[in-house]
């Protein structure tokens, strides 16, 4: 270990590791208080910056290790709006999430924006072809694995060409029926798109996020309260502390 720094007594998450690092930043202190195991400041700069090279290893690597449902593990925000990730692996942004594609042969760029809605829906589409009048579509096995197609799904379906229309029947987990409508027997191509509710998600709609938007709103003053020096340390000196079980001595960095 090259410098162990902590604040307020070790964690109890700290206890439990032996990492080999360059600096780890600790803090021991009581929930509410504001303590922060390390921090990054700038004015017009980066406040933090990480690189690595390698394939199969993280930049960053950011965990939570509570077992409690949608504890919070990433938050990035500014003056009007914020991104959250839990646990669960779950993102919340109060803004748009949009993707950035390249338009007029990759001189501009162009943001094109996911589509919401009030409940988690999976979504798959693909063609079929009426034979005399009826066709039954078999669903993506592996699509069918993602949702729950048991309990109900809809069917949006598009002719590409002239008929009395079309109908879907005798929906199953595994499929569905199209006909055509008054008995017709044309031989027509259509293209149809289907949703069906994300498995293990099937009674979320609008889900109530008030009171956690609220509390991260509150930790976030009490992370960025106005510094207050440390009582026992001189101006300008920090104290490093290693973990329990560590070798390495207690020392003071004195900056300058």
């Amino acid at each position: 270990m090259g410098i162990y720094s902590q604040r307020s007594g070790q964690s109890n998450v700290a206890a439990t590791h032996s990492f080999t690092t360059a600096i780890w930043g600790d803090t021991g202190g009581a929930a509410g208080q504001g303590f922060v195991g390390v921090v990054g400041t700038a004015d017009d700069n980066v406040g933090g910056y990480f690189e690595n090279n390698s394939f199969d290893h993280f930049t960053v690597a950011v965990s939570n290790l509570s077992t409690a449902d949608a504890a919070l593990v990433f938050l990035a925000s500014g003056p009007v709006g914020l991104c959250e990730i839990d646990n669960d692996g779950d993102l919340e942004c109060t803004g748009a999430v949009a993707g950035v594609v390249s338009a007029d042969r990759g001189t501009r760029k162009v943001a094109l924006y996911a589509m919401q809605s009030a409940e988690n829906w999976f979504e798959d589409a693909g063609s079929g072809q009426l034979a005399n009048g009826f066709v039954r579509v078999e669903l993506d096995p592996t699509f069918t694995q993602t949702v729950n197609a048991a309990a109900g799904y809809h069917v949006f379906l598009t002719p590409k060409g002239d008929s009395e229309g079309l109908y879907v029947t005798n929906e199953t987990p595994q499929g569905f029926e199209v006909h055509e409508q008054r008995g017709g027997l044309s031989n027509i191509a259509f293209d149809y798109r289907i949703m069906a509710k994300r498995l293990g998600y099937e009674n979320l709609r609008l889900a109530d996020v008030t009171e956690q938007f609220k509390k991260q709103e509150a930790q976030r003053k009490i992370v960025r309260r106005p510094a207050q020096p440390a009582a026992a340390l001189r101006p300008g000196q920090v104290k490093l502390t290693p973990p329990v079980g560590s070798t390495t001595r207690p020392i003071s960095v004195q900056s300058h």
